[in-house]
């Protein structure tokens, strides 16, 4: 895709938390796009299907760390 955040490289250089996580959901199977938004607030992902989505919802909660798992109603 053409679209990008030019906030996320100096995010990802400043706050190493925020690259690993970006590195963690962008490896999750079926992940087809992973983001920051913003200032980096909030990183997404767009993964393949439901099942996958869900799954990558269990493996990346931890604690200190919000995850949600929603789907788009289109």
């Amino acid at each position: 895709s053409g679209m990008r955040n030019d906030l996320e490289a100096p995010a990802r250089a400043l706050l190493p938390p925020v690259a690993a996580l970006l590195d963690e959901l962008g490896t999750q199977p079926g992940c087809l796009l992973a983001r920051m938004t913003g200032s980096g607030a909030t990183c997404v992902g767009i993964l393949a299907d439901e099942r996958t989505c869900r799954a990558a919802e269990r493996r990346l909660s931890v604690p200190g760390r919000f995850v949600q798992a929603t789907r788009s109603l289109a």
